[in-house]
């Protein structure tokens, strides 16, 4: 899988390149390793030139790309000095170049001498918890699909470690934001230094950090790491079904941080109740607090979303592109990210100010859901309905407002380009006799030749539907 990223990368840098500058450039750059752990990818290049360059060219480009294909958030590109073949000795990382020194003189001082360590900033205390700093509240999209998930995170940092709060237990598919949820949590509380030690890991780290302690006999080590904690974040839950020892080892060790007050985080891609392979006291003890579930964003909300997460990147989307994108992209808010990511790598790598709706198209067709194949009459008024927000009623109304009539117009004329539906199909649809349909569409047909701004509407539905 690792190795599929890097021709990923190269198929997306080379069609806009000069094949002599992509030969002379990019193609001695190798991939060496992915790490997820640590999320860090290496890459040899073959001369302290082509490290320059290499720097300057692609970091954030292969950063970006490497989020979205191993979907993270930091990607540390570390470029390696292939000087010697047999030996990647030199690694040099991007984001702090060294070299290293004889630093025999350093240690005649003695260490009385050496300055007090600064204490840690809010970042730096976050990510030594395993918190990505940029999973904040002021980062999350708050909608009607997730407002009782808010919710109940605020209460739970209001009022940290009490019974009716504890555990919180979030569910919902993949991708609907559980994870920055929890990662919220835990930056409010460390920020307003309601608790002073946290942990957030994914229960896969954990069952493998229990592997380890058996492997070892070294339980009390493993122990001591989450017995003094006052905030436990522990990520998809259900990765422990199957798993009797570990589960054993995590319900004692929940009954201890209970016990101490230590606020417990759960997410889970099912609800409690379906947490089968989980003993009934453990279900018993999750579902005693506060559980919640995330569902999926709404059209309105996954436009906010892409809207947002432009803005955080600094990228410029065009008109209408944000409504494209969230038409599109319906299943959940990771792939938002994903298209989002992958239009700033283009848009850094190419030049492009402004990303239009037909760049944005090109770029991210491998993340759209809709295909023109399932479109049908009514898929086209809810489209037509969301852009020009009004309701579907008011389209199939009698209603002559001008707005509602337009988005009737429109609907009905996109039915008979895109949809290929006849013009009494048509006004069976929408409760019109086939010469109404008929004027409305040649209506639309005429104005969009002298109307750029309905001309310009128009290019955005249809690609919208198009997909």
């Amino acid at each position: 899988m690792e190795e599929k990223f890097w021709d990923e990368f190269l198929n997306f840098v080379r069609p806009n390149m000069n094949e002599h500058v992509f030969a002379l450039w990019v193609e001695p750059m190798k991939f060496i390793r992915w790490d997820q752990a640590e999320k860090t990818l290496e890459v040899s290049v073959p001369n302290p030139m082509k490290l320059k360059y290499a720097i300057a060219n692609y970091k954030k480009v292969i950063e970006s790309l490497a989020d979205d294909f191993f979907g993270v958030q930091g990607t540390d590109v570390r470029f390696v000095l292939d000087t010697n073949k047999d030996v990647l000795a030199n690694k040099i990382s991007i984001s702090n170049i060294s070299i290293s020194k004889n630093v025999s003189e350093n240690t005649a001082h003695s260490a009385s001498m050496m300055p007090k360590s600064a204490p840690l900033s809010l970042d730096e205390k976050l990510k030594s918890f395993g918190i990505n700093p940029q999973q904040s509240f002021e980062n999350f999209v708050e909608g009607q699909e997730n407002k009782m998930a808010v919710a109940s995170a605020l209460q739970v940092v209001n009022c940290p470690g009490e019974m009716g709060n504890n555990p919180l237990f979030i569910y919902g598919n993949t991708g609907l934001g559980k994870t920055h949820m929890m990662q919220a949590i835990g930056i409010e509380l460390i920020k307003q230094d309601k608790v002073k030690k946290a942990q957030f890991i994914s229960a896969q780290t954990f069952l493998n950090n229990y592997v380890k302690a058996a492997r070892t006999k070294d339980y009390d080590s493993f122990r001591q790491d989450y017995e003094s904690l006052d905030l436990l974040l522990i990520d998809d839950i259900q990765i422990l079904v199957g798993k009797e020892v570990t589960i054993n080892e995590f319900f004692n060790l929940y009954e201890i941080l209970l016990n101490n007050q230590c606020q417990v985080v759960i997410t889970s891609d099912v609800p409690v109740n379906q947490l089968k392979g989980f003993h009934q006291r453990l279900i018993s003890r999750f579902s005693s607090g506060l559980t919640v579930g995330m569902r999926a964003p709404g059209l309105e909300m996954r436009q906010a979303i892409v809207e947002r997460k432009a803005q955080q990147q600094g990228l410029e989307l065009g008109e209408g592109v944000s409504f494209y994108i969230a038409r599109n992209i319906e299943r959940n808010v990771r792939e938002l990210e994903g298209a989002i990511n992958r239009l700033k790598t283009y848009a850094m790598s190419f030049g492009q100010r402004v990303i239009d709706i037909d760049c944005c198209r090109s770029v991210i067709s491998g993340y759209i859901t809709t295909t023109l194949s399932h479109v049908g009459i009514e898929e086209v008024k809810k489209t037509v309905a969301d852009y020009y927000n009004v309701r579907i009623q008011d389209i199939n109304s009698k209603n002559r407002r001008k707005k509602i009539a337009l988005a009737r117009h429109v609907a009905m004329y996109l039915c008979r380009e895109l949809v290929k539906k006849s013009q009494t199909e048509i006004g069976e649809a929408f409760g019109k006799d086939h010469t109404t349909v008929m004027h409305a569409c040649n209506k639309i047909a005429s104005n969009r030749e002298t109307d750029s701004e309905l001309n310009h509407q128009l290019n955005i539905l249809e690609q919208s539907i198009k997909g």
